[in-house]
This record gives C-alpha cells, structure tokens and sequence, in this order.
C-alpha cells in the first residue's frame, strides 16, 4: 500500500504534479475534494465532509490497501476551517486522524506552496498550511513550487519517498533492538516493561543534527507525553524552545549516542555506545545528511570524536561542538548564553 497526499493552497502546482506523478509511479489519481456541490448544498455543512466522509475513506484504505495519489485529504479542511470559518471544524477528528495516518507504514503527505501569491487568500491558506507541518505528527515535504520546474519538483518527491522509506525502517529496526543488557535493563526501569529504545526525533529534511549523550533518567519523573523524547526534563525544554526562538526547531533533528536510558548509577559500557553509533547514530546522519551536526556535551563529544568520521561520511557536514544544554539550565543565569553560543554556530 502507498498513498501519497498532495496539499496545498489553489494555484499551487499540486494538481499538475500529482497526475504526473500517478502516471510515472502507475498509481491511481484520485481528488479528494471537500468544496464540491454535495458538501455545500443545503442539506450539508463543509465541515460534514470531515465528520462523516473521511473516517469512512480511511476504513476504506485500511481494509483494501490501495496504492493510490490523493489531491487533498484531512489537513484541507483544518486549513480552510482555520482560514475562513474560525476554525469551525472538529479539531479533536482530525487529530484521531492524524494520529492514525502517522503510524500508517507507506503514508506520505506533500505540501505544495510558492513565496508569494497575487491572491490574498492563497496566501493566508499558505500560512495555515504552513502552522499544520508544525502540528502534524506525519512527516511532510514542504514542496517549493514558485520555479515551476516539474521534473525538479517529481525528483524532489520521490527522494522524499526514498528517504521516508529508509526512515521508518530505522525506527523498526530500533524498536527490536536488545543489544546492550545493561542499557535495556535500564530503559526498563524509566519507561516500564518492554519498552524499546528512543529513537531520534525531528525532520528528516533537516538542516541542523543535534547529538547528545543519551535520553537520561529524569524521563522517570517527567510527565508521559515527552518521556520518549530524546531530551526530556529541563535540558530538553531549554534545547526546544530555544530552537524554536531562532525559527529552526522545524529544520532540526535531535538523536543521542545512546538511544536507552542510562543505568541508575549513569555508568554504561564503552561497547555499548560504539555498538549503538554504529548501528543506529551513523544511520542517522547518513539519511539525514544534514548542513550542521551539533554536538552537546562531553561526553557526546568523546565518543562521537573516538568514531574518527571521515568527510566522505560526514559529506557536507560540518561538525560544531557545545556545552550540554543541561548545563545551562541549571543556572537561571546562564539560559541566555544557550541561546547566544548556539546563535554563533548557526551563522558560521
């Protein structure tokens, strides 16, 4: 099964590049269209589209497992709902729908926009579908579509499919992994019985690799939500919403050496990091390939250094190094260095 979904605002070039791409991957066409007569009649509201019609497609998908393109699905209606109607739409549907398309193994959403629209409209739909990458738990591609070059813009989206496939293999493959003894004894005690390793988290479109050392224990007392995150606690909310301040936390992706949680008495074994970089962290930036690969902390610093990556590995990579932001945090007086020495590795 693959369904790829195509949004973006009118005008966009979405239509025109998802027909091309049906014919060259032989994947069926269809529009999903919520402004046609039978949702604008008097009988129906919009928003009756996404209450009534959508959950049944999605069953339909499930059961038959088509391959098949869609040219707008679920994030139109949060988007013109938002736009036009005050955000007159079932919020709480459409995150169970998302949730849903999230873990669904060859889903893969296209968001179509160019920099700049001569109609007012477009251009306040381009800013909500802008806010619903932010929100989504689906990976997106961001598809820049003002140069108008459709073999580029084709190339762009099957790289992303490639990537996207290359992605939930890795986190597969980390979800099984039992490796390290001591490390899942460890992870078991912060996450509970049976619980799997964290994996990195962030856009595999990403620009900036952040590497720390590994998740830590103080996910134990930290509310579920973020506890699989891979910073948590104080060092993860400093890391997050000084991301976020610079405008970056949406072109970053953020791993550790170790993807468990430490042991109790934070000592782990040698082996055990080499074996996780090796089978897990040099996945991740070679699938990635990220413009800047930032590392926090000691510790961080010393096993990645011990690695000796090689600039064919590393290709355009360039390797910065800062202080853990643990340790900013834990002065209120130094939080705003934080931001500062990560500013000055951003620019160079």
């Amino acid at each position: 099964m693959t369904i790829i979904v195509f949004e973006g605002p009118d005008e966009s070039g979405k239509t025109t590049i998802a027909k091309v791409l049906s014919k060259e991957l032989d994947i069926p066409y269809f529009k999903h269209d919520f402004n046609d007569e039978y949702w604008n009649n008097s009988k129906h509201s919009y928003k009756d589209a996404i209450k009534y019609d959508t959950p049944y497609f999605i069953e339909y998908l499930f059961q038959c497992k088509p391959n098949v393109i869609i040219d707008r699905f679920y994030p139109s209606e949060y988007v013109y709902a938002e736009t036009f109607r005050s955000g007159d739409t079932d919020k709480k549907l459409i995150k169970k729908i998302d949730d849903v398309v999230s873990v669904m193994r060859d889903f893969y959403m296209i968001i179509c926009y160019k920099d700049s629209y001569e109609d007012s409209n477009s251009l306040k739909l381009k800013e909500k579908y802008m806010k619903f990458a932010k929100l989504t738990k689906t990976q997106c591609l961001l598809l820049n579509t003002t140069d108008e070059d459709l073999r580029k813009q084709i190339n762009m989206i099957k790289a992303f499919i490639t990537k996207m496939s290359d992605y939930r293999k890795y986190r597969e493959t980390l979800a099984k992994c039992k490796a390290c003894f001591k490390m899942v004894k460890a992870r078991e005690e912060v996450l509970g019985k049976g619980a799997g390793p964290i994996p990195a988290a962030g856009r595999i479109d990403a620009e900036y690799f952040f590497v720390g050392i590994a998740p830590g224990r103080a996910a134990i007392k930290i509310k579920d939500s973020i506890k699989d995150k891979p910073f948590a606690h104080g060092s993860g909310d400093l890391l997050r919403r000084t991301l976020t301040k610079l405008n970056i936390y949406d072109k970053s992706f953020i791993s550790n050496v170790l993807k468990c949680n430490t042991p109790s008495d934070n000592k782990f074994l040698e082996e055990d990091a080499k074996r996780c970089m090796s089978n897990f962290l040099e996945w991740e930036i070679a699938m990635i390939n990220p413009r800047k690969i930032i590392i926090l902390g000691k510790q961080a610093k010393k096993y990645f250094d011990a690695q000796n990556y090689n600039e064919m590995f590393l290709v355009n990579a360039k390797v910065h190094y800062l202080k853990h932001p643990a340790y900013y945090s834990r002065n209120i007086k130094l939080v705003p260095f934080f931001e500062k020495d990560l500013k000055k590795v951003i620019k160079e």
